[in-house]
């Protein structure tokens, strides 16, 4: 292949489409539905994809860890299903020209996820990976993003929650 032939998507590029265009499309839940009410969660699908098995292990150990989400073995024990696409991808690079050539590999990390509140069917929370330049495994990058993300989204829906009950604003708190 030369230097400037054209070359296929790879093979996930359909799956990060289609959940782009759901994840933009997919109405919003008021923080009463939302992830205060969730604590067991199922880890489900994350696709087909290379490294998709091991991002979501390397995510059950994080959410372990916190302690703030339990991360059940089946459906019927958890409260919300943490479903879409989310792995690794390996692209290949190529140089060749009239002196020889040189290839290397890369891998980049992907994600694109929802977590559905089996109560009512509908989606309370979504994430999108963001690229970034780091040392270390993509998986536990990709891993650890999806984790920060979603605790720090619970955390902020907990207080807001709690500003918004009656008697806990500032100003009445001061009052006391």
């Amino acid at each position: 292949m030369s230097a400037g032939a054209c070359r296929r998507p790879p093979s996930w590029f359909p799956v990060i489409a289609l959940s782009l265009l759901i994840v933009s499309a997919a109405p919003r839940i008021s923080a009463a539905d939302g992830l205060n009410e969730i604590h067991k969660i199922y880890l489900g699908d994350f696709g087909a994809g290379e490294g998709a098995d091991l991002v979501r292990e390397k995510l059950r150990l994080r959410l372990v860890e916190t302690g703030r989400f339990s991360v059940v073995e089946s459906v019927d024990a958890a409260e919300a299903v943490l479903t879409g696409a989310a792995g690794v991808s390996r692209g290949y690079h190529s140089n060749v020209n009239s002196s020889g050539g040189s290839g290397t590999t890369t891998y980049q990390g992907y994600g694109v996820l929802r977590l559905i509140l089996l109560r009512t069917q509908e989606p309370v929370w979504f994430f999108e990976y963001k690229r970034g330049f780091g040392f270390g495994s993509r998986s536990t990058r990709v891993a650890n993003q999806i984790a920060d993300k979603l605790l720090k989204d619970a955390e902020a829906e907990a207080r807001l929650s709690t500003e918004s009950k009656p008697g806990n604003s500032e100003a009445e708190m001061e009052k006391q």
